[in-house]
């Protein structure tokens, strides 16, 4: 089994120092104070950050979890254990949180690019997309995220993820077969249906791949200011939102 080092992975966006000396707003009418703080770049990075932390959280238990000296995965056998359970729950809240934060770091751009979001991802791609034409970075941006979203195993683990909160559960499902037994059937527990090993390669797999656009998300922070994405979209005579 492979360590995750807790310092190998940036999951939150660093604040660029342009935007650290001055507040900057974009509001079509005159905010309240309090509207027009919570708005701005830094308190926006803020609550990213913050919700990014539940998801290194839960990695780390995952990755961190040993029971008298040895990880709780080496102890998982996919069988109706007290490891496996334990394992399973723990990386379940893993499955959630990659969800929580893909939808975070799309809301992100959509703010960096004052596009009203929506409920839809496709239609806020999509929107993202059409302002794309003078800023690269965005068209690129666009790309890894449609790229992403046709991903086998991506939507392998959002189907998981989609399940836990709507429809019966895949992490806690049992192959399930029946056998004669004297003259009636009985039923046997052939285990998981989905390994143990497997369900962490596969969010591994995934964060990964989120990492890769959270670092474009950081790239286009540090080259783009909004006072100029907000001009442009001005000329072109896009619809300005402030989410």
């Amino acid at each position: 089994m492979s360590k995750i080092e807790e310092t190998k992975y940036e999951f939150g966006l660093i604040l660029p120092e342009k935007y650290q000396n001055g507040i900057y707003l974009f509001n079509q009418s005159v905010p309240t104070v309090d509207e027009g703080l919570n708005g701005t770049v830094p308190e926006k990075i803020r609550r990213f950050n913050n919700a990014a932390s539940h998801l290194v959280r839960s990695i780390l238990t995952v990755e961190q979890a040993y029971i008298e000296g040895v990880p709780i995965l080496q102890l998982c056998q996919d069988v109706d254990s007290v490891y496996d359970n334990l394992y399973r729950q723990l990386i379940r809240n893993v499955y959630m949180e990659l969800f929580i934060y893909q939808e975070k770091l799309l809301n992100i751009v959509c703010n960096m690019f004052f596009l009203k979001i929506g409920k839809s991802k496709k239609n806020n791609l999509a929107g993202l997309k059409k302002r794309s034409a003078e800023f690269p970075l965005l068209c690129k941006f666009c790309e890894q995220c449609n790229q992403l979203i046709k991903d086998e195993k991506y939507q392998g683990v959002m189907s998981i993820r989609d399940d836990e909160t709507h429809n019966m559960s895949q992490i806690d499902s049992f192959v399930l077969d029946l056998e004669k037994l004297g003259e009636g059937l009985r039923i046997v527990n052939k285990g998981y249906r989905i390994q143990a090993e497997s369900l962490r390669a596969e969010y591994i797999y995934v964060m990964e791949r989120l990492l890769q656009v959270r670092n474009l998300v950081q790239e286009m922070l540090d080259t783009y200011d909004l006072r100029e994405i907000y001009i442009k979209l001005q000329n072109q005579s896009e619809e300005i939102y402030v989410n």
